[in-house]
Parts: structure tokens; C-alpha cells; sequence
């Protein structure tokens, strides 16, 4: 999941712009919401099988109207951000010459 380089991130002190990952760190205050790669996914409010277009909220919830289609439409936009990302190299732009030079050097094999 892409999701756990935010998570990672926190727990080890790295600092990150968080607009630049997809996903929110797991101990944040943001919505939980897990992505699964067929676009299906599970909130506290329920959980949406992409594959079926159907959504099943737990028992006794009280889902607000519209809901399904807000938080499908923001799962789109991340696989939509995901793909323009990898289609432009993005990260290659928005880097420093510093971490350029890391990037580029040869890792050595054990």
C-alpha cells in the first residue's frame, strides 16, 4: 500500500510534504480510509466492492447522503494522481540536485 510511506515516515522522525504521497499517515486526524487495488474500500461508515458497485455500511450506521460517491470519487482522483505521476516522472522535477545525486548513484550489490 502506498499509504504506509506517510506512516513509515512519522514513526521513524523522516520529515515529508505530505502532498507529494498518496495516502495519509495512519496516526493522523484525517478519515481512515483504506484503498485496495481494484478500487474497492472500507471506511468506518462501510465498505465499498467496487467490482459489484455495491456498498455495505455496518449495521446500526447512519450513512450520510452522498457519501459513497464522495469517497469513491476521491479514491479515482488518487489512482488518477498516482498514474500522471509515474506517466510524467514528477518526482524527477520537483527534487533537489542533492537528492538527484542519491538517486543516481549505483547501489552495490552484497
Amino acid at each position: 500500500q502506498a499509504d504506509i510511506i506517510p506512516t513509515i515516515s512519522n514513526l521513524l522522525g523522516i520529515s515529508y510534504d505530505s502532498r507529494m504521497l498518496s495516502g495519509p499517515d495512519i496516526f493522523s486526524e484525517s478519515e481512515g480510509l483504506v484503498v485496495f487495488k481494484d478500487k474497492s474500500w472500507r471506511t468506518d461508515m462501510g465498505w465499498y466492492i467496487a467490482p459489484e458497485g455495491r456498498f455495505i455500511p455496518p449495521e446500526g450506521v447512519d450513512v450520510p447522503d452522498g457519501y459513497k460517491s464522495r469517497i469513491s470519487q476521491k479514491v479515482r482522483n488518487q489512482f488518477w494522481a498516482s498514474a500522471k505521476i509515474l506517466d510524467t516522472n514528477y518526482f524527477r522535477y520537483i527534487i533537489t540536485a542533492e537528492q538527484k545525486r542519491i538517486l543516481d548513484r549505483p547501489i552495490p550489490l552484497p
